[in-house]
Order: structure tokens, then C-alpha cells, then sequence
């Protein structure tokens, strides 16, 4: 009940940071980044039962990608009642999360949940990217970093071995990290790059948990390939090409 409790107050000071902050983008990152610990600090002592090693403070992670995730979705929606929405979603998913911390995110709400904090992560980076054009190398390094984040918070819970987690976060990461550097050749607006690289992550993630699960086969893999080869295709029938930077 106690940790409820403290899920709302959270939630309620997101809200207030979120709908009320007009200060500068550095002292707004320098809140979130205080904010952030703050969650974090507090979601470890929820959970100090079940961190017995080091690596078990990887079930602190989701929530922070959450939060970040969060940053980026409602900073870009316009005004008015669609970012008053927008926030207010926010906050209950994030409340939802608060509640409780070491869900392990491989139910269907929790699967959807991750792939939204997924394409919010991706979103922020592709426009912040659109608008101040970084170097090739520093968006492949925050792709890779962010994908292997997100695929640890993923597979970290799964029953097999440590050494594959690592195995299949680094190669899958690592691919992804490649992919990014391809799209940086295309000229897309930044919605449409992130929905494609959308794809390509759900489909490195599907397969390489299917093999972890020691559940993957020749129809599964097919099938996710053609879902995400359609999805990828219709993003690209009506995206608006841009002229080269």
C-alpha cells in the first residue's frame, strides 16, 4: 500500500514537471536527470529484497527508460488538449510501472509498455538529430547504447544463462546500431526513420528471444519477417522524402 502511495506522489510531481516547466532545456534536463535518480533510489529500496548481486540492479533500468522515453513523446506533442492527453497517459503508465517495479515486462501490458518506451527512446533521437545533424558515429553510439538497454531490461528475467543474455544483447545491439547507420543515408522525416527503425528493433528483439525461449522456428521467424517487411513497406509508401543534408 505504502509503495502505491509513493507511485502516486511520483507520478503527480511528473505531472507538475511536465505541464508547468517552461525553464530552459539545460535546467530541464538537469531536473530530469535529478528526478531519475530520485526514482531510482526509491524503487531500490522497494526491491532490496530481491537484489542479491550486482546484476540484479538491472530490474531498475525499465523505469528509467521509461521516464526518458516519456521526456521526448511529450515534449514534441503540440500544445493544448492532445499534449494535456498525452501527459495524462504518461503519468498512469508511469504510476503503473512505479507500483510495481520488478514486473518482468513479458505480459501482454508490459510488452506494450516496452515498445512504447522503445519508439519514444528512438524518437527523441532521430529528431534530435533532424534538428542538429550529429556525427554518424555519435548517433550509432546512442543507438547502440539505448538498444542494449532496453533488450537487458527484456531478457535479463528470462531463465537461461547469463552469458547468452550478454551474448544476444551485444549482437542484437550491435546490428541495430548498424541498421541506424544505414538510415542516417536516407532522407525521412524523423517520425518516419524512428517507425522503421521500429521494426527493425521489434524484429531483432522477437528473434533473439524466441532462441533464448528455446521456442523459435522456421514459421515463427517468417512470420515476423512479412509483418515487419509490411509495416516497414507502408511507412515507406507515404513518407515524405526530404532534400539531403
Amino acid at each position: 500500500m505504502f509503495q502505491k502511495f509513493v507511485a502516486l506522489i511520483l507520478g503527480f510531481l511528473l505531472f507538475l514537471f511536465f505541464y508547468r516547466d517552461v525553464s530552459p532545456l539545460s535546467v530541464v534536463g538537469l531536473r530530469m536527470i535529478w528526478f531519475t535518480l530520485g526514482v531510482t533510489v526509491v524503487n531500490a529500496y522497494f526491491i532490496r529484497r530481491e537484489i542479491k548481486k550486482f546484476l540484479d540492479l538491472s530490474l531498475l533500468l525499465f523505469p528509467v527508460l521509461f521516464i526518458w522515453s516519456a521526456i521526448a513523446v511529450v515534449f514534441l506533442l503540440p500544445g493544448g488538449a492532445l499534449k494535456l492527453l498525452g501527459i495524462l497517459i504518461t503519468i498512469l503508465l508511469f504510476i503503473k510501472i512505479e507500483a510495481n517495479p520488478t514486473a518482468r515486462y513479458l505480459g501482454p501490458f508490459e510488452e506494450k509498455v516496452f515498445f512504447i518506451t522503445a519508439f519514444g527512446l528512438f524518437l527523441g533521437v532521430w529528431t534530435l538529430d533532424y534538428y542538429f545533424n550529429f556525427s554518424w558515429w555519435l548517433v550509432i553510439l546512442l543507438f547502440f547504447g539505448i538498444c542494449f538497454a532496453l533488450l537487458w531490461s527484456a531478457f535479463y528475467p528470462l531463465g537461461t544463462t547469463l552469458y547468452r543474455k550478454l551474448l544476444y544483447c551485444h549482437f542484437a545491439a550491435l546490428l541495430l546500431a548498424q541498421s541506424s547507420w544505414a538510415l542516417l543515408f536516407w532522407s525521412l522525416h524523423y517520425f518516419t526513420m524512428s517507425v522503421v527503425f521500429m521494426g527493425f528493433f521489434y524484429l531483432a528483439w522477437i528473434i533473439f528471444r524466441l532462441q533464448l525461449e528455446a521456442n523459435i522456428n522456421g514459421k515463427k521467424v517468417f512470420f515476423h519477417v512479412m509483418l515487419v517487411t509490411v509495416l516497414e513497406a507502408t511507412a515507406l509508401t507515404f513518407a515524405r522524402w526530404l532534400p539531403p543534408r
